[in-house]
């Protein structure tokens, strides 16, 4: 058995969050107890996607993996396999030891991290004893690596957007009665720590009081194998109106810290983000909603926005707030990185026997504004 009194491994970089290229190191801090006969201490370092989708029926489950990158050093010993072939060990002497590691990223189109469930894009670091004939004892560090996506890529990202939809109620007396809903944000493009302003009004013809307003941002998160797919929807920003309002001005709705949209460089996840702005009238419990895709980026926009236009005049919507006024970029003062809206996870492996029981937080991209 092999006695350890510390193992862990100390990155350079206090945030743990890198880029392609980007150069990943820092210190394995090694305690040993009593002298251990081994091959050496390895680094490993791995970047990977996971995705488990079940059947229908949830009897059954596939799972599916992409490698990005998959490479270990020795920072201790004989290199991997120079041992084993040629039956040569070293020794671990009692007392501290520290070995200091670096590893250059690849220069591919690295996915960013993202953790959802059992489905992930994760990049890690292994250190291990590496023992023969035995159980090897290892540390294990997560780190996080952002895929940019820039705003300005596309120009429709800053432009405004509109939507509106309607829905027939039936009613004793004759046909039938419509509530409408109309909104409109300035743009589609955002930064985490932004805030989206939703313009919109409500027109009821019904005797059907409103029993709530609401406009819900949705991570839309897509997952797949080779033979089954799954999409799940979960909210990551809420803001709800007081009942029976029927206008919404310039009304915000803040981004938390969230991945980037596409999660581009990864072929099993997709992610999508889906601005839903809804009433739900009483007694019914279906609701009439307008819906927006936006983009999370990285970079900001270099340019302001076009205006917004008081499209409810030409849609037939009264309007009791004034037309809008230019909508200025924000002063984009300081980035920083942030863990992940939902939170620390326990990641797991389920091709190592042994739990790791360390918390985890994607970190990414966020903006305080002056």
């Amino acid at each position: 058995m092999v006695r350890v009194g510390k193992f862990e491994i100390v990155l350079n970089k206090e945030d743990a969050v890198y880029y392609a290229g980007d150069v990943v190191d820092g210190v394995i801090h090694l305690q040993m107890k009593e002298e251990q006969t081994c091959r050496g201490v390895r680094v490993r370092f791995t970047g990977e996607c996971h995705t488990n989708v079940k059947d229908h029926e949830g009897d059954s489950a596939d799972d599916e993996y992409e490698v990005y990158f998959d490479n270990i050093i020795t920072v201790f010993g004989n290199e991997k396999g120079e041992g084993q072939l040629a039956g040569e060990n070293t020794y671990l002497q009692p007392g501290s030891h520290e070995y200091p590691f670096s590893y250059k990223l690849p220069h591919q189109n690295l996915p960013s991290s993202f953790e959802f469930g059992k489905q992930s894009v994760r990049y890690y670091i292994k250190s291990y004893i590496d023992i023969h004939n035995g159980t090897d004892k290892a540390a294990k560090k997560f780190f996080t690596v952002i895929k940019p996506l820039d705003l300005n890529s596309n120009q429709d990202w800053l432009k405004p957007h509109h939507s509106d939809e309607s829905k027939m109620f039936p009613n004793m007396c004759c046909g039938g009665s419509k509530m409408n809903i109309w909104a409109e944000v300035p743009r589609i493009g955002y930064l985490p720590g932004e805030s989206i302003l939703i313009r919109g009004a409500i027109q009821n013809k019904t005797r059907r009081p409103i029993k709530e307003t609401k406009a819900i941002l949705y991570q839309q998160i897509q997952y797949r194998t080779k033979k089954k797919s799954d999409t799940t929807f979960r909210a990551i920003a809420v803001l709800e109106k007081q009942k029976n309002v029927s206008t919404w001005d310039n009304d915000v709705l803040r981004i938390p810290s969230c991945v980037p949209s596409e999660l581009d460089g990864c072929s099993l996840i997709d992610v999508r983000y889906i601005l839903r702005v809804l009433v739900n009238p009483s007694p019914t419990s279906s609701d009439i909603a307008v819906t927006f895709e936006i983009t999370i980026g990285t970079e900001p926009p270099r340019q302001t926005p076009t205006v917004t236009s008081p499209e409810m005049v030409h849609l037939g919507f009264p309007l009791e707030s004034t037309p809008p006024e230019p909508v200025p970029l924000p002063a984009y003062s300081h980035r920083s990185f942030v863990d992940c809206v939902f939170g620390q996870v326990t990641p797991m492996d389920i091709r190592d026997p042994d739990p790791d029981s360390s918390r985890f937080a994607p970190k990414y991209c966020f903006y305080n504004f002056s």
